[in-house]
């Protein structure tokens, strides 16, 4: 785990997520306020069984910085909001349809997930 980080951390969770087939995938989809880590979009065949789209932020902090969790939390949800506020989000989709969460990873053990 020298070099790890949260790219590493992005390739598993969209590897998993690729097994579903009722979500698009979008990696670093571009928006007013940013790039969003994950999008998830409803398939269209799976349309009418999908009720919600996601924004995922990740964030991935090494077992020495365990001390900035809960500012990176905060960052992470504050990352989500401007996001969610965005254009393309605000217009493109039903803002009460879209869910948005934040997972933190630290070290190799410890996920904790915040949402919007």
């Amino acid at each position: 785990l020298q070099n790890f980080d949260e790219k590493y951390i992005k390739v598993i969770i969209v590897t998993l997520l690729n097994m579903n087939k009722m979500y698009v995938i979008d990696s670093e989809r571009e928006v007013q306020n940013g790039y969003i880590d994950i999008f998830l979009t409803k398939a269209v065949s799976y349309k009418e069984y999908v009720d919600y789209e996601w924004i995922i932020e990740l964030k991935y902090l090494k077992e020495s910085d365990r001390k900035k969790l809960d500012e990176t939390k905060q960052q992470a949800l504050e990352q989500l909001s401007g996001y969610g506020e965005s254009y393309q989000i605000d217009k493109g989709f039903d803002g009460k349809k879209v869910k948005k969460a934040a997972v933190v990873v630290v070290g190799k053990k410890d996920v904790y997930v915040e949402s919007l």
